[in-house]
């Protein structure tokens, strides 16, 4: 696969000490099939590299594995939260990375016409609060790589 959005990550990961494990094409071709999602091209070089294992990138406490993330049971609770809390998701989007049980999450826009889409901080407490992080995806995973 040609990374263009990712070339940080890529280097990264290929020093081989991060622990940082990606999934196949074919597989991210599945996971896309199975959710009926088209994955922006950033976020599909995130999946190849570091799929499976983002290892040593903090992207939050919880998880950023595609397998998790797609996990009926784990769409199922995401999906009983925004009944709770009703943020002003009326987009579709996807949830790159969570934690505390999705009380807060980072994700992006699926209609963003972009291959790099901006990315958001959603905060699911007392008050809902959705922040643009004023990043693009690969900018937010990049910037991980540079700490």
């Amino acid at each position: 696969m040609e990374i263009k959005y990712l070339t940080k990550l890529a280097k990264y990961n290929s020093k081989g000490s991060s622990n940082i494990q990606g999934i196949s094409e074919l597989e991210i071709q599945q996971f896309e099939k199975q959710l009926n999602i088209q994955f922006p091209v950033s976020y599909i070089e995130f999946l190849y590299l570091a799929g499976k294992d983002s290892g040593d990138l903090s992207l939050f406490p919880g998880t950023s594995h595609i397998k998790k993330l797609a996990d009926e049971n784990f769409r199922k609770f995401l999906n009983e939260l925004l009944e709770k809390h009703k943020p002003d998701l009326n987009r579709p989007f996807w949830p790159f990375t969570e934690y505390d049980d999705f009380q807060h999450f980072l994700c992006f826009y699926l209609d963003d016409a972009s291959h790099d889409p901006d990315t958001y901080q959603v905060e699911m407490t007392d008050v809902t609060v959705i922040k643009p992080l004023n990043l693009t995806f690969s900018q937010y995973i990049n910037g991980l790589v540079d700490k």
